[in-house]
């Protein structure tokens, strides 16, 4: 009997994987190719019916659909999709203050005595001061005097009343000051009328423990230096000006006033002693007259006035305790009415230190 070989095709069923008759017999001895599996004794191809199917691959994920061998598929090399994502924020905030090699404006300096520090080749003139140190307040233009007692001295006053060669125009008299009733003065200041005690203030731009300057004034009549009825500072101690700070007040200095031919003479020519110290007053007389205006007062090498750097009709008062930064008074002293003695102020000049 002839017995014919079948090709035997097994159809899909039942969503089964299902594979055609093979050609090769194997056995467990026999490797089938790679491509095919022994099953039943024979080496057959590995086939995929239709149909969906995942998988992930070694290097991502994804889904495929295929038919047949040509399907698409994940495999070891399928596609897949990865996503890595790496964010990373970092704030930092720093905040530091430091200073460059930029040139930095140094502060202004609170008095003459601070310029002539920072600059010892300074000379007297006029420089800007912030006497306050505060930077919001405007600074304050003062003459510096750079030469007397080794400098530093600040400018509080510069009256002139009546000399139009030293400055114009001339300054007003502070009251309570007046100009002379017909007294034969020309521009200058006098007490206020019927008072034995007229005085004025300036205010102390900076603190201070001294003071230096000048003052000029003409003579009348019978003047009396220390030779007067008071005898302490808030009296008439003296026939002259008295130049004080401060409530109480405290003294800096006083300029006495005498004449020729009196009893009443300067401590240095025999009059009665001074009533403050020997160190803190000068006294100066003029010739009888009324007035005299060709002999001022105060004007050259005074009587009395202890020797200072600078000589001539300046005075310096002793240093204070402690620096005060009150007012200086200067306060016209007369013990007698207008008919007996008087003079007028004709220039002021004051610093401090």
């Amino acid at each position: 009997m002839r017995i014919a070989l079948l090709l035997i095709s097994i159809l899909p069923f039942a969503g089964c994987t299902l594979f055609a008759a093979a050609d090769k017999p194997c056995d467990d001895a026999r490797v089938c190719p790679l491509v095919e599996s022994c099953q039943s004794g024979f080496c057959r191809a590995i086939q995929t019916g239709g149909g969906e199917g995942e998988g992930e691959g070694e290097e991502g994920e994804g889904e495929g659909e295929g038919e047949g061998d040509e399907g698409e598929g994940e495999g070891d090399e399928g596609e897949g999709e990865g996503e890595g994502e790496g964010e990373g924020e970092g704030e930092g905030e720093g905040e530091g203050e430091g200073e460059g090699e930029g040139e930095v404006t140094p502060p202004a300096p609170r008095s003459c005595a601070d310029v002539l520090l920072a600059n010892p080749a300074a000379v007297s003139g006029f420089f800007d001061i912030d006497p306050d140190g505060d930077v919001a307040t405007p600074l304050v233009n003062v003459f510096c005097d750079m030469q007397f007692d080794g400098g530093g001295w600040t400018e509080i006053a510069f009256q002139n009343y009546h000399d139009p060669a030293v400055s114009t125009p001339l300054d007003p008299c502070p009251p309570p000051w007046t100009d002379p009733p017909n007294d034969g003065f020309v521009d200058a200041c006098v007490r206020q009328s019927g008072t034995n005690q007229s005085s004025i203030t300036f205010p102390a731009v900076v603190p201070f423990k001294q003071l230096f300057g000048t003052v000029q004034a003409f003579a009348a009549r019978d003047l009396d230096a220390f030779g007067t009825n008071g005898n302490t500072i808030d009296q008439n101690y003296v026939d002259g000006i008295s130049i004080t700070t401060g409530t109480p007040r405290t003294h800096l200095f006083t300029l006495a006033a005498s004449h020729n031919n009196t009893s009443n003479d300067c401590p240095g020519d025999g009059g009665p002693p001074a009533k403050v110290s020997g160190a803190q007053f000068s006294c100066d007389k003029a010739l009888n007259g009324s007035p005299d205006i060709t002999n001022p007062l105060w004007d050259d090498v005074q009587r009395d006035l202890p020797p200072a750097p600078g000589g001539g009709r300046v005075f310096e008062s002793l240093q204070l305790a402690a620096p005060v930064q009150t007012p200086v008074e200067v306060r016209i002293l007369i013990d007698q009415n207008v008919s007996d003695e008087e003079f007028a102020v004709t220039f002021i000049n004051l610093y401090v230190r």
